[in-house]
Protein backbone atom coordinates (compact mmCIF):
# COMPACT_ATOMS: atom_id res chain seq x y z
CA UNK A 1 0.00 0.00 0.00
CA UNK A 2 1.33 3.61 -0.86
CA UNK A 3 1.51 5.70 1.80
CA UNK A 4 -0.53 8.74 2.27
CA UNK A 5 1.13 11.81 2.85
CA UNK A 6 -0.32 13.98 5.59
CA UNK A 7 0.86 17.70 5.71
CA UNK A 8 4.32 16.69 4.49
CA UNK A 9 6.28 13.63 3.87
CA UNK A 10 6.88 10.99 6.82
CA UNK A 11 10.48 11.21 5.74
CA UNK A 12 10.73 15.04 6.55
CA UNK A 13 8.36 14.47 9.52
CA UNK A 14 10.61 11.76 10.95
CA UNK A 15 13.45 13.93 11.01
CA UNK A 16 11.91 16.58 12.00
CA UNK A 17 10.85 14.59 14.81
CA UNK A 18 14.26 13.66 15.31
CA UNK A 19 15.63 17.04 15.30
CA UNK A 20 13.25 18.02 17.76
CA UNK A 21 14.53 15.55 20.05
CA UNK A 22 18.36 16.49 19.82
CA UNK A 23 16.81 20.41 20.96
CA UNK A 24 15.06 19.65 23.76
CA UNK A 25 17.93 16.98 24.71
CA UNK A 26 20.73 20.18 24.63
CA UNK A 27 22.18 17.96 21.68
CA UNK A 28 21.89 20.70 18.97
CA UNK A 29 21.12 24.26 19.32
CA UNK A 30 19.12 26.12 16.81
CA UNK A 31 21.31 27.60 14.35
CA UNK A 32 22.76 23.86 14.41
CA UNK A 33 19.24 22.57 13.72
CA UNK A 34 18.79 25.10 10.80
CA UNK A 35 22.14 23.81 8.89
CA UNK A 36 21.06 20.46 9.15
CA UNK A 37 17.54 20.85 7.84
CA UNK A 38 19.57 23.18 4.90
CA UNK A 39 21.82 20.13 4.37
CA UNK A 40 18.85 17.23 4.52
CA UNK A 41 17.28 19.55 2.21
CA UNK A 42 19.62 17.58 -0.67
CA UNK A 43 18.98 14.26 0.68
CA UNK A 44 15.25 14.74 0.62
CA UNK A 45 15.20 16.15 -2.95
CA UNK A 46 17.12 12.78 -4.29
CA UNK A 47 15.07 10.32 -2.09
CA UNK A 48 11.52 12.17 -3.62
CA UNK A 49 12.97 12.58 -7.16
CA UNK A 50 12.15 8.72 -7.14
CA UNK A 51 8.94 8.62 -7.50
CA UNK A 52 6.44 8.18 -10.22
CA UNK A 53 4.71 11.50 -11.80
CA UNK A 54 1.51 10.64 -10.26
CA UNK A 55 3.10 10.55 -6.62
CA UNK A 56 5.08 13.77 -7.03
CA UNK A 57 1.90 15.75 -8.50
CA UNK A 58 -0.17 14.33 -5.97
CA UNK A 59 1.81 15.98 -3.03
CA UNK A 60 3.49 19.25 -4.73
CA UNK A 61 2.61 22.15 -2.80
CA UNK A 62 1.82 20.35 0.30
CA UNK A 63 3.14 22.34 3.69
CA UNK A 64 6.96 21.54 4.38
CA UNK A 65 7.66 22.44 7.72
CA UNK A 66 7.51 26.12 7.23
CA UNK A 67 8.81 26.65 4.68
CA UNK A 68 11.98 25.17 5.36
CA UNK A 69 11.92 22.01 2.62
CA UNK A 70 11.04 24.47 -0.12
CA UNK A 71 14.08 23.38 -1.98
CA UNK A 72 12.45 19.87 -1.88
CA UNK A 73 9.64 20.84 -3.55
CA UNK A 74 11.45 22.75 -6.30
CA UNK A 75 13.59 19.91 -7.22
CA UNK A 76 10.22 18.43 -7.73
CA UNK A 77 8.20 20.32 -9.50
CA UNK A 78 11.48 21.17 -12.11
CA UNK A 79 11.40 17.10 -12.54
CA UNK A 80 7.92 17.44 -13.59
CA UNK A 81 8.24 20.09 -15.88
CA UNK A 82 10.81 18.63 -17.13
CA UNK A 83 8.88 15.77 -18.20
CA UNK A 84 11.50 13.34 -16.94
CA UNK A 85 8.77 11.86 -15.21
CA UNK A 86 6.36 10.90 -17.92
CA UNK A 87 4.16 7.78 -18.01
CA UNK A 88 5.73 6.76 -21.22
CA UNK A 89 9.22 6.16 -19.83
CA UNK A 90 9.61 3.02 -18.94
CA UNK A 91 12.19 3.33 -16.11
CA UNK A 92 9.84 5.10 -13.94
CA UNK A 93 8.02 2.15 -12.77
CA UNK A 94 11.20 0.29 -11.62
CA UNK A 95 12.35 3.36 -9.34
CA UNK A 96 8.23 3.44 -8.18
CA UNK A 97 9.20 4.39 -4.52
CA UNK A 98 6.69 3.03 -1.47
CA UNK A 99 7.42 4.43 1.58
CA UNK A 100 6.51 1.92 3.34
CA UNK A 101 10.24 1.00 2.68
CA UNK A 102 10.91 3.90 5.45
CA UNK A 103 12.67 2.88 8.73
CA UNK A 104 13.30 5.34 11.32
CA UNK A 105 15.36 3.94 14.15
CA UNK A 106 16.51 5.89 17.01
CA UNK A 107 19.55 8.07 16.01
CA UNK A 108 21.06 9.84 12.84
CA UNK A 109 19.82 8.09 10.14
CA UNK A 110 16.84 6.27 8.44
CA UNK A 111 16.98 3.04 6.63
CA UNK A 112 14.95 2.28 3.45
CA UNK A 113 14.68 -1.23 2.63
CA UNK A 114 13.86 -3.21 -0.39
CA UNK A 115 15.80 -0.82 -2.69
CA UNK A 116 17.16 -2.03 -6.01
CA UNK A 117 20.47 -1.41 -7.18
CA UNK A 118 19.52 0.70 -9.95
CA UNK A 119 17.26 3.47 -7.35
CA UNK A 120 20.34 3.03 -4.91
CA UNK A 121 22.54 4.55 -8.23
CA UNK A 122 19.75 7.18 -8.87
CA UNK A 123 19.74 8.32 -5.29
CA UNK A 124 23.21 8.57 -5.88
CA UNK A 125 23.20 10.24 -9.40
CA UNK A 126 20.22 12.82 -7.65
CA UNK A 127 22.46 13.28 -4.98
CA UNK A 128 25.46 14.84 -6.95
CA UNK A 129 29.11 15.73 -5.31
CA UNK A 130 29.08 17.66 -1.74
CA UNK A 131 26.16 16.29 -0.36
CA UNK A 132 26.71 16.12 3.52
CA UNK A 133 25.21 12.91 4.49
CA UNK A 134 26.94 9.59 4.43
CA UNK A 135 25.30 6.48 2.48
CA UNK A 136 25.75 3.14 2.75
CA UNK A 137 24.31 0.55 1.21
CA UNK A 138 24.23 -3.26 1.57
CA UNK A 139 21.97 -6.61 -0.49
CA UNK A 140 18.75 -4.24 -1.09
CA UNK A 141 19.03 -1.80 2.68
CA UNK A 142 20.11 1.62 1.95
CA UNK A 143 21.09 3.90 5.45
CA UNK A 144 21.35 7.51 5.34
CA UNK A 145 23.22 9.34 7.94
CA UNK A 146 22.86 12.70 9.08
CA UNK A 147 26.14 13.81 10.38
CA UNK A 148 25.65 16.38 13.93
CA UNK A 149 28.47 19.11 14.29
CA UNK A 150 29.75 16.42 16.67
CA UNK A 151 30.75 14.15 14.10
CA UNK A 152 32.21 15.98 11.66
CA UNK A 153 34.62 17.86 14.04
CA UNK A 154 35.52 14.21 15.64
CA UNK A 155 35.73 12.80 11.78
CA UNK A 156 38.18 16.29 11.03
CA UNK A 157 40.57 15.69 13.70
CA UNK A 158 41.30 12.02 13.24
CA UNK A 159 41.55 12.68 9.91
CA UNK A 160 44.06 15.20 10.65
CA UNK A 161 45.68 12.98 13.14
CA UNK A 162 46.22 10.21 10.70
CA UNK A 163 47.91 12.14 7.87
CA UNK A 164 50.70 13.48 10.87
CA UNK A 165 51.05 9.82 11.37
CA UNK A 166 51.72 9.40 7.99
CA UNK A 167 53.76 12.24 7.23
CA UNK A 168 55.88 11.78 10.38
CA UNK A 169 56.47 8.08 9.62
CA UNK A 170 57.31 8.78 5.84
CA UNK A 171 54.60 6.82 4.30
CA UNK A 172 53.37 7.82 1.06
CA UNK A 173 49.08 7.95 1.23
CA UNK A 174 46.66 9.12 -1.06
CA UNK A 175 43.44 10.38 0.65
CA UNK A 176 39.84 9.52 -0.66
CA UNK A 177 37.35 10.81 2.11
CA UNK A 178 34.13 10.44 1.76
CA UNK A 179 34.15 8.63 -1.39
CA UNK A 180 31.59 6.25 -2.81
CA UNK A 181 33.09 2.59 -3.06
CA UNK A 182 30.58 0.54 -4.65
CA UNK A 183 30.19 -2.40 -6.33
CA UNK A 184 27.26 -3.78 -7.79
CA UNK A 185 28.45 -7.30 -8.43
CA UNK A 186 28.68 -8.00 -4.42
CA UNK A 187 25.03 -5.04 -4.51
CA UNK A 188 27.17 -2.95 -1.73
CA UNK A 189 28.25 0.69 -1.44
CA UNK A 190 29.54 2.70 1.49
CA UNK A 191 31.04 6.23 2.05
CA UNK A 192 33.40 6.49 4.65
CA UNK A 193 33.65 9.27 6.66
CA UNK A 194 37.61 9.52 6.08
CA UNK A 195 39.39 6.75 4.17
CA UNK A 196 43.37 6.08 3.13
CA UNK A 197 45.51 4.61 0.66
CA UNK A 198 48.40 3.07 1.76
CA UNK A 199 49.75 -0.17 0.83
CA UNK A 200 47.76 0.38 -2.53
CA UNK A 201 48.84 4.19 -2.74
CA UNK A 202 51.25 3.56 -5.64
CA UNK A 203 48.01 1.90 -7.56
CA UNK A 204 45.91 5.04 -7.32
CA UNK A 205 48.04 7.81 -7.66
CA UNK A 206 46.41 10.54 -9.98
CA UNK A 207 43.37 8.52 -9.60
CA UNK A 208 39.98 10.61 -9.87
CA UNK A 209 37.25 7.58 -10.29
CA UNK A 210 37.50 4.28 -8.64
CA UNK A 211 36.34 1.13 -10.16
CA UNK A 212 36.46 -1.53 -7.14
CA UNK A 213 36.26 -4.23 -10.06
CA UNK A 214 39.74 -3.47 -11.17
CA UNK A 215 40.82 -0.53 -8.66
CA UNK A 216 41.76 -2.16 -4.64
CA UNK A 217 39.42 -0.91 -1.61
CA UNK A 218 41.10 2.02 0.61
CA UNK A 219 43.56 0.45 2.90
CA UNK A 220 41.88 2.37 6.05
CA UNK A 221 38.44 3.76 6.48
CA UNK A 222 37.17 5.57 9.27
CA UNK A 223 33.48 5.87 11.03
CA UNK A 224 32.67 7.89 13.47
CA UNK A 225 29.39 7.17 14.97
CA UNK A 226 28.44 8.75 17.78
CA UNK A 227 24.55 7.67 17.87
CA UNK A 228 23.57 4.66 15.84
CA UNK A 229 24.82 1.13 15.34
CA UNK A 230 27.55 0.24 12.51
CA UNK A 231 26.34 -3.09 11.57
CA UNK A 232 25.56 -2.72 7.94
CA UNK A 233 28.19 -0.24 6.74
CA UNK A 234 30.69 -2.50 8.74
CA UNK A 235 28.54 -5.39 5.94
CA UNK A 236 29.64 -3.13 3.35
CA UNK A 237 33.12 -2.91 3.91
CA UNK A 238 33.74 -6.46 4.59
CA UNK A 239 32.04 -7.31 0.77
CA UNK A 240 33.99 -4.33 -0.04
CA UNK A 241 37.30 -6.15 1.06
CA UNK A 242 38.64 -2.74 3.17
CA UNK A 243 41.44 -4.49 5.25
CA UNK A 244 41.09 -2.18 8.51
CA UNK A 245 38.31 -0.10 9.55
CA UNK A 246 38.55 2.13 12.63
CA UNK A 247 35.45 3.23 14.32
CA UNK A 248 34.92 6.07 17.07
CA UNK A 249 31.68 6.25 19.33
CA UNK A 250 32.51 9.59 20.57
CA UNK A 251 34.18 8.18 23.86
CA UNK A 252 36.26 5.30 22.25
CA UNK A 253 38.19 4.21 19.03
CA UNK A 254 37.78 0.31 17.76
CA UNK A 255 39.95 -1.03 15.60
CA UNK A 256 38.82 -3.57 13.34
CA UNK A 257 40.86 -5.97 10.62
CA UNK A 258 39.30 -8.14 7.99
CA UNK A 259 40.05 -11.80 8.49
CA UNK A 260 38.73 -14.54 6.51
CA UNK A 261 36.25 -11.87 5.88
CA UNK A 262 35.11 -11.08 8.71
CA UNK A 263 35.67 -8.04 10.66
CA UNK A 264 37.94 -8.89 14.48
CA UNK A 265 38.56 -6.22 16.83
CA UNK A 266 42.12 -5.91 17.59
CA UNK A 267 43.99 -3.70 20.13
CA UNK A 268 46.56 -3.06 17.26
CA UNK A 269 46.31 -1.32 13.56
CA UNK A 270 47.93 -2.84 10.87
CA UNK A 271 48.74 0.42 9.24
CA UNK A 272 50.50 1.58 12.32
CA UNK A 273 51.50 -1.79 14.78
CA UNK A 274 54.36 -0.08 16.58
CA UNK A 275 51.73 2.93 18.05
CA UNK A 276 48.86 2.83 20.81
CA UNK A 277 46.34 4.11 18.14
CA UNK A 278 43.44 3.27 20.65
CA UNK A 279 44.86 4.89 23.61
CA UNK A 280 46.43 7.85 22.03
CA UNK A 281 44.16 9.09 19.06
CA UNK A 282 40.99 9.63 21.51
CA UNK A 283 43.36 11.02 24.20
CA UNK A 284 44.58 13.86 21.68
CA UNK A 285 40.82 14.35 20.34
CA UNK A 286 39.98 15.05 23.60
CA UNK A 287 42.64 17.57 24.40
CA UNK A 288 41.36 19.35 20.91
CA UNK A 289 38.10 20.45 23.10
CA UNK A 290 40.25 22.34 25.35
CA UNK A 291 43.66 23.24 23.46
CA UNK A 292 42.24 23.96 20.12
CA UNK A 293 42.61 21.85 16.70
CA UNK A 294 46.26 23.31 15.99
CA UNK A 295 47.85 23.33 19.26
CA UNK A 296 46.78 19.59 19.18
CA UNK A 297 48.11 18.64 16.28
CA UNK A 298 51.18 20.13 16.70
CA UNK A 299 51.42 18.11 20.36
CA UNK A 300 50.52 15.36 18.58
CA UNK A 301 53.29 15.78 15.93
CA UNK A 302 55.96 16.17 18.87
CA UNK A 303 54.78 13.36 20.13
CA UNK A 304 55.17 10.97 16.89
CA UNK A 305 58.33 12.56 16.30
CA UNK A 306 59.76 11.84 19.98
CA UNK A 307 58.00 8.28 19.65
CA UNK A 308 59.77 7.30 16.19
CA UNK A 309 63.22 8.71 17.91
CA UNK A 310 63.25 6.11 20.49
Amino acid sequence: MQVRFMSNYPLIDAYEKQLAEWLVAGEIDEETRKELRESANRVFAALLSAQTKDQILENLGKSFNGGYYDTVDNHLKEIVDSGERDSNNPEIQELDFDFNQLIVPPGNKVLLKNISWQMFEKILNNLGEGYAARIAYDKGTLEIKMPLPKHERAKAIIGDLVKVLLEELNIDCECFASTTFKREDMLSGVEPDDCFYIQNEPAMRGKTEINLTVDPPPDLALEIDNTSDSRLRFNSYEALGVPEVWRYNGKVLQIYLLQDGKYIESNISSNFPELPIIEIVPQYLEQSKTAGRSSTIRAFRTWVRERSQK
